[in-house]
């Protein structure tokens, strides 16, 4: 293709595609320890609750809308700084402070502190995502760049089953083995110290690294501010609020399953910690990770050959099956139809993010990809975080009114969310083409949508 949508040249000190792909490799484990950190919480919630006397709708508050509104509230920040310092050096700064805010949470003695640790875990964590993109979006040219944001969502999809698979299993070893360093402290807390540690060992890697070049300007400079990133959005609503909006919906279906699905495993469908952790870790960590590593390669076959709405399309498909099956699944109370469900929902609609992060960035201003990477984060955490995980707590504990309803209240929000996303990509679909088409004629910056 011609104009902006063309293959950018070699970048200085990223020319060979082995510098490019370690970069994404470094990307990856920064954005692998930022979930670890985040989700490794979710197989402990039984022993937290006891520990600190705290109510589903607390959980889900702490997990979900507080630590989502750090995320996303942070989010103006991180976009902004993101397009204007150094980003590795940002990187380092930020894993170091969620890195000592997760280890926090270890040792906290209440819900107010935990909140608070949970919060600043959030805001720590904020910068990861628009950073990465930023690189990737800098090093790659437009037509390749889904198969990288891939693997580094599919990373992270890999990191996810992890935390959770780790989390079961340090907490049944730390139960028959604590350690003695940490002598006193019940088995929880010691797992959330440990998962910690990792980010420190990074925090000294991304110290050392150059500084990786910037997303090439569009022939017509469109600014580099909040302001000018809003004009953009009001040229082009259908295309840009569809696919944020799409995504959003998405994740929230996958994440309000995701979140509760320990719990659901343990409290309803009578499963110890360390079997849920082992049976979502092989579904999320192992079936996701490679269903989203193959969309993205897809994607970026499909997308050069043309069909430059086939990441939406996927999703679409994605979403169409995960519906009846976890219809059927959390309304069953049946662990077969319970690991199919997440598997299609982790496999399929989680697996699309990444090639659908890919599209929002190909058709987005050339210098703002920090911004286009903080507003699908804030737009996507806030129902994901504060949609999936919070909704079902209060479905449970204020509509529902009893614990062992919860698979009724995740069903219920997947049947919310997912047609609901459906929607969204059917409106950006025609307008999304025509973004592409402008920029594929070298159009961009000239006011029209």
């Amino acid at each position: 293709m011609k104009g902006q949508m063309a293959d950018q040249g070699a970048k200085p000190g990223y020319a060979t595609p082995q510098t490019r792909w370690g970069m994404v490799v470094l990307l990856s484990l920064v954005g692998a320890v930022s979930v670890v950190d985040r989700n490794v919480i979710l197989v402990l919630v039984p022993e937290i609750k006891a520990d600190l006397g705290i109510s589903d709708s607390q959980f889900g508050l702490m997990q979900g809308l507080g630590f989502g509104l750090a995320y996303t509230g942070f989010g103006v920040v991180t976009g902004t700084l993101v397009d204007r310092v150094s980003r590795t050096r940002l990187l380092a700064a930020s894993m170091m402070f969620w890195s000592l805010a997760s280890a926090f949470c270890g040792i906290a003695q209440n819900f107010g502190q935990m909140l608070a640790g949970r919060l600043s875990v959030g805001i720590g964590e904020s910068t990861a995502a628009p950073a990465a993109q930023s690189i990737i979006t800098g090093i790659f040219p437009p037509t390749r760049m889904a198969a990288p944001i891939s693997i580094y969502v599919g990373v992270a999809a890999l990191a996810t089953g992890l935390a959770v698979a780790l989390g079961g299993v340090l907490l049944d070893w730390l139960t028959h083995h604590p350690l003695a360093l940490l002598h006193g402290l019940a088995p929880w807390r010691q797992v959330l110290l440990l998962s910690s540690l990792p980010g420190v060992v990074l925090v000294l890697v991304l110290m050392v690294m150059r500084e990786p070049p910037r997303r090439a300007r569009a022939r017509v400079d469109e600014g580099n501010s909040w302001r000018a990133y809003w004009k953009f959005v009001t040229l082009n609503p259908a295309a840009v609020l569809g696919l944020l909006f799409g995504n959003a919906f998405g994740s929230m279906a996958s994440y309000a399953a995701l979140a509760w699905a320990p719990t659901y495993g343990r409290r309803v469908l009578g499963m110890s910690a360390l079997h849920v952790g082992e049976a979502l870790g092989l579904v999320i960590g192992v079936g996701a990770v490679l269903t989203t590593l193959l969309f993205g390669f897809l994607v970026d076959h499909r997308v050069q050959k043309g069909d430059h709405a086939f990441a939406q399309k996927l999703m679409m498909g994605s979403l169409a099956l995960s519906l009846p099956v976890s219809m059927l699944a959390f309304l069953r109370d049946d662990p077969t139809f319970f690991l199919m469900a997440i598997a299609c929902l982790q496999c399929g609609v989680s697996s699309c993010v990444g090639p659908v992060i890919a599209a929002t960035q190909m058709i987005s201003p050339r210098q703002m990809s920090g911004r286009t990477g903080a507003v699908t984060m804030i737009v996507t955490s806030v129902f994901a975080y504060g949609g999936g995980s919070l909704i079902v707590g209060i479905l449970t504990d204020y509509i529902y009114r009893s614990p062992m309803k919860l698979g009724l209240s995740i069903a219920t929000t997947i049947l919310i969310a997912v047609p609901l996303s459906f929607g969204c990509f059917l409106v950006a679909h025609q307008a999304f083409l025509r973004r592409v088409a402008l920029l594929a004629d070298g159009l961009e910056g000239s006011g029209r949508p």
